[in-house]
């Protein structure tokens, strides 16, 4: 049995004077496992606690309920009618042909942006136009007219050739693999710029009739690979290593139509002779 002597001399052993010190040996070795030892970050975030008192919020709900309630009557209140600041804008209008032209490009940059209002007053509604209007396909020998395309273009077709694409900006025919496209690049038919749709022929452009039109073309060339005309959407569309191109470049009634033959050299070489006599029919409405 443990006295009430043993139990106060083993309570004097832990509690009496020096026992709370240790011995610096100890206390080095835990200061550099202290030192040593990476501290692991909590991941509770800290709580916060709002000040503002039960009744307060209320107070503030209900300011913020008056302040809403104001204002959709001051909104309901307020009298219809036009716009007194001003006119709405209109619908921004993709960027002309050749807006967006690089300096690498065989096209020259093109004027600025024209409005759809602007693009449909060039030249009369291809309703009025003679023969039928071009649709996407193959297109049968006949006369055919631009119905979007401004100014409207009039041809007489062959059989044999697919009408690939038309917008405002850009109307597009092809025979094999040698497109024939209609496009206003050249925003006038000075000789440089005329050059400039074709800039690998190392020649000045010469003159040219198509149909009741003149202008001046370009030499059946192999540009390399090259940016030649956008469509209304400003894609561009260029030409591949081996291609070749030849230009139009055409007055119609003051304003310049520029025309491309482009594709494999084999393709355009056999087309050439089929677009030029399509070219000769050039007419507008």
């Amino acid at each position: 049995m443990t006295t009430q002597l043993e139990i106060e001399r083993a309570l004097d052993g832990l509690l009496g004077p020096g026992t709370d010190e240790l011995p610096d040996r100890v206390l080095d070795a835990a200061m550099a496992a202290i030192a040593t030892t990476p501290q692991r970050r909590s991941f509770v975030p800290t709580r916060r606690f709002s000040l503002m008192s039960t009744g307060w919020k209320l107070v503030a709900a209900t300011l913020a309920a008056l302040v809403v309630v104001v204002a959709g009557v001051a909104l309901v209140g307020r009298p219809s009618g036009p716009n007194v600041g001003g006119a709405s804008p209109s619908p921004s209008t993709p960027a002309a042909s050749g807006a967006a032209s690089a300096s690498a490009s065989v096209g020259p940059s093109a004027s600025a942006s024209r409005s759809p209002s602007q693009l449909a007053s060039i030249a009369p509604s291809s309703s009025a136009a003679p023969g039928s209007a071009f649709a996407p396909g193959p297109v049968a020998a006949g006369t055919w007219h631009t119905p979007i395309f401004r100014p409207t273009v009039v041809l007489t077709m062959p059989d044999g050739w697919t009408r690939t694409r038309e917008d405002r900006e850009l109307f597009g025919l092809r025979l094999g693999k040698a497109d024939l496209a209609f496009t206003h690049t050249a925003p006038s038919l000075a000789l440089d710029v005329v050059h400039r749709t074709n800039q690998a022929d190392p020649d000045d452009p010469t003159p040219v009739t198509l149909g009741a039109y003149t202008g001046f073309q370009t030499a059946l060339t192999v540009p390399g690979r090259a940016t030649m005309y956008f469509d209304e959407g400003s894609r561009a569309y260029d030409t591949s290593v081996g291609d070749s191109l030849k230009t139009w470049v055409v007055d119609v009634d003051g304003r310049p139509l520029s025309i491309y033959l482009s594709g494999p050299t084999a393709d355009v070489q056999a087309a050439l002779p089929a677009a030029e006599a399509i070219l000769a029919t050039l007419g507008m409405p």
